[in-house]
């Protein structure tokens, strides 16, 4: 399943990231015009819906943790839910940022 969401710059970059490891002639015949765009995986009454609840700022759409599935959650919940794991788990704010350090 392809997801409906990914930008025209994203296919590219991905395409031509795979087309660099290709040689000179097989590269050449990589052409993107003759593509066709992926079925939709979902109905358009589906898209539709979805559509107007991201229009709706009570609700979030958030992709869910594993899988290709998104959850549909009640805002105020969402945040609800954030602060009590953010309460009960050993977080602790950072004085600077680590990156340089890890890499």
């Amino acid at each position: 399943m392809t997801p409906a969401n990914i930008s025209v710059s994203e296919i590219i970059t991905k395409v031509e990231s795979a087309v660099r490891s290709l040689d000179v002639e097989q590269a050449d015949t990589v052409t993107l015009c003759q593509a066709e765009p992926p079925k939709p995986s979902i109905r358009k009454e589906e898209r539709d819906a979805i559509k107007s609840l991201k229009k709706d700022s009570t609700f979030m759409i958030l992709p869910a943790d594993k899988g290709c599935d998104n959850i549909v959650l009640d805002t105020d919940t969402y945040h609800a839910n954030m602060s009590v794991l953010i309460e009960t788990v050993p977080y602790q704010p950072l004085h600077k940022d680590p990156t340089d350090c890890l890499t």
